[in-house]
Formats: C-alpha cells, sequence, structure tokens
C-alpha cells in the first residue's frame, strides 16, 4: 500500500485553497498571509494606493538597526538584572509559586511580577 501525503493551503479569510503566501508588514510588524488568486488581488488592489504613496524601506536598514543595539552597551547592566531576577523570585515565592534558586524563570511567572510590580 502506498500512501500519498498532500499539504494544502487554506486561504485565512475565506477557508477556500490558498495559491499563494503573502508578506507584509504594518506598524513595524510582519505578517504572512495566506489567499487564494482572487482574496491576493484584492489585497494587491487596496494596498495599492498606500504603496504608491509611500517610502520604500531597504531591508538592509533593519539588520543595520539590530547590530547597533547589540554593539553598544546594554541599558541595564548584568548586576541590575541579577537583583531584578533576585526581587522577581522573593516576590513569586511570597505569592506560592515554586522557583528555583538558579537558572530561568518560567515566562508566564515573569509576567505576573511585572504585571504586580509596574501596577
Amino acid at each position: 500500500m502506498s500512501q500519498k501525503l498532500v499539504k494544502l493551503f487554506v486561504d485565512d479569510l475565506d477557508g477556500s485553497e490558498a495559491n499563494e503566501t503573502i508578506r507584509f508588514g504594518f506598524e513595524g510588524v510582519n505578517y504572512d498571509i495566506d489567499l487564494s488568486a482572487a482574496n491576493a488581488q484584492e489585497m494587491r488592489d487596496t494596498m495599492r494606493p498606500f504603496v504608491e504613496n509611500a517610502r520604500r524601506v531597504a531591508r538592509a536598514a533593519a539588520s543595520r538597526t539590530a547590530a547597533s543595539r547589540t554593539a553598544g552597551t546594554r541599558s541595564t547592566s548584568t548586576t541590575q538584572r541579577r537583583t531584578d531576577l533576585a526581587a522577581a523570585r522573593d516576590w513569586l515565592r511570597a505569592q506560592g509559586e515554586t522557583v528555583s534558586d538558579k537558572g530561568r524563570i518560567a515566562a508566564v511567572q515573569l509576567e505576573k511580577y511585572r504585571s504586580a510590580v509596574t501596577d
């Protein structure tokens, strides 16, 4: 017996078969959307006036930004981050959470701590 595995892409808007994936960015966030040919054309037609009047940004600018972020000094020192993590561990334990003495703190727990501290 033979098997054939078929990967079917589904249009994210209407559930029909998707013919292509469109990548776009909006307000600093990149997105991918799978669309049928008709919906892809509708998106292009809708976006055309905005794209025609926008300034194109080179991709290299994004990598320079990322490089400059890591090249300089960090805004928060390692000692400060350790102090923050120690405070988070103390606070979480006081709330009845189980936290190890070393290693990573779960993101859910850190978020719980940060939201309580910033309120």
